[in-house]
């Protein structure tokens, strides 16, 4: 009886729809599993932070995952929780329904805001520096983020991405990541969509950048900075001659494209995020 008991009480806890651990990174952090109802629609995500307490305000950054995949498959691969610890940063790994983002509508839209909203009442947040980056469908949401909320986001980190129709209101600093090998969501653009140049030089004219830009070389990675830009903006672009549709310097998975270890692609991201608060 007892045992069963048991099992009934984990089928509940199991079953709740209140915040619940999921697993220890460190000896002094954890992700815990939250769950949210937007919309009329249950939704989760899952948040990596410290568990000493603190009252000092952290960097967000919220990763979202491609499409046919998970937020707990990304923590997994994309190893951002190992540099959140040592960054003193927050992690946000949201779920889409269907595991699919709306990156053409709204419905994920509200879903993030909420998110923001909720990680800001469980974790002193700094509002100057929240970010959102993504890959593939990921990575398009990513930019539709940084359109519909501009007026919270510092920055943007979209991998293997397409441009929606959108702009931003107020300018949003970008750091973009592409493959010249990829196949599913090429470089060049397609079906309607702009190469990636011409939806940076787009944003860029969002920001109100000039054309001058910076180039360096470092072997199969060639990185441009556009840094003459509204106040603490900038625009910056990392492509992989030999990259494809995938997330440079990930944990590798079986049946997905080969992973590029030309860039570590979560330590760039951050490091431009690091240095491009809202001003």
């Amino acid at each position: 009886m007892r045992a069963r008991a048991a099992v009934v009480a984990l089928l509940l806890i199991a079953t709740s729809w209140s915040a619940s651990p999921s697993h220890a990174a460190t000896s002094s952090s954890h992700t815990t599993v939250v769950r949210l109802v937007v919309d009329g629609q249950r939704r989760t995500f899952r948040l990596h932070s410290t568990t000493r307490p603190s009252t000092k305000a952290r960097p967000l950054v919220v990763v979202l995952h491609g499409a046919g995949a998970t937020g707990a498959e990304v923590e997994r691969r994309y190893h951002w929780d190992p540099l959140a610890d040592r960054e003193h940063f927050v992690v946000a790994y949201p779920q889409a329904i269907g595991r699919r983002w709306d990156d053409g509508g709204t419905s994920d839209v509200d879903f993030l805001r909420a998110l923001l909203d909720d990680v800001a009442r469980r974790v002193p947040i700094d509002s100057a520096r929240v970010f959102v980056t993504g890959i593939s469908n990921g990575g398009v949401m990513t930019y539709r983020a940084g359109c519909a909320l501009a007026d919270r986001l510092a920055a943007i980190g979209p991998v293997a991405a397409w441009f929606p129709d959108c702009l931003p209101a107020t300018p949003v600093s970008v750091v973009h990541v592409h493959g010249l090998e990829d196949a599913v969501l090429p470089f060049g653009g397609g079906d309607g969509t702009p190469a990636v140049p011409d939806g940076l030089a787009a944003w860029r004219g969002a920001d109100a950048c000039s054309d001058v830009s910076s180039e360096r070389r470092d072997g199969q990675v060639t990185d441009v900075t556009w840094s003459s830009c509204a106040p603490g903006t900038a625009i910056e672009l990392f492509t992989i001659e030999r990259g494809k549709h995938e997330w440079p310097g990930a944990r590798p998975k079986p049946g997905n494209d080969p992973v590029s270890h030309a860039l570590d692609a979560t330590a760039r991201i951050w490091a431009f995020f690091a240095a491009h608060p809202r001003t």
